[in-house]
């Protein structure tokens, strides 16, 4: 029997206070609209890198790249305070939380992870990396609520290379393997 290819990305899964602070941007957001379709808690994460649909032969390489990766990069934090959206705030299909402030280390740990999958030889995705975990999609467009999101400090410590698979009930994000990020 033939295994299908995997779809794969590297992520940061959520952290507990994370997800905390999600459950309630999602009750809140649940109370304003029944257009939206919520994220599980459990698999609350934020993409680094998006692989795509690869040959399993490959998975490796994309670990390698991931082990050194981590090995070169520091643990960091970030300051989840804001609620966005996709493709804008006035026609949002995607709801996130997310940073008020560019994250420097967040796009240094992207982009050296780019940087080892392409000496791979992986074709990636060039779009900038934005801080955000996704908490629900609009069966429609809508305008994105207002919502005051209280700060809540997210320590990033370990990225993951995650396989996805598509079901009737939506996505399902499955850890294959993960990595401390262990640099000075």
């Amino acid at each position: 029997m033939t295994r299908a290819m995997p779809r794969l990305f590297v992520a940061v899964w959520a952290s507990p206070e994370v997800r905390e602070r999600a459950r309630a941007v999602q009750a809140a957001l649940g109370a304003q609209s029944r257009e939206l379709r919520f994220t599980e808690h459990e698999q609350l994460h934020a993409t680094l890198v998006f692989l795509g649909t690869i040959d399993e032969g490959r998975a490796g390489e994309a670990e390698r790249a991931c082990a050194k990766t981590a090995q070169a990069s520091a643990p960091f934090s970030v300051a989840i305070d804001r609620l966005g959206a996709f493709p804008s705030e006035r026609r949002a299909g995607t709801l996130w939380l997310g940073s008020r402030r560019e994250e420097p280390a967040f796009g240094v740990l992207t982009e050296r992870l780019r940087g080892m999958l392409r000496d791979a030889g992986f074709a990636l995705d060039e779009k900038a990396a934005i801080v955000h975990v996704t908490l629900a999609r609009a069966k429609t467009p809508i305008v994105l609520p207002a919502l005051d999101v209280a700060a809540v400090a997210w320590p990033i410590q370990r990225i993951a290379l995650v396989e996805s698979r598509t079901l009737p009930q939506g996505a399902r994000y499955t850890e294959r393997r993960s990595w401390e990020l262990a640099g000075a």
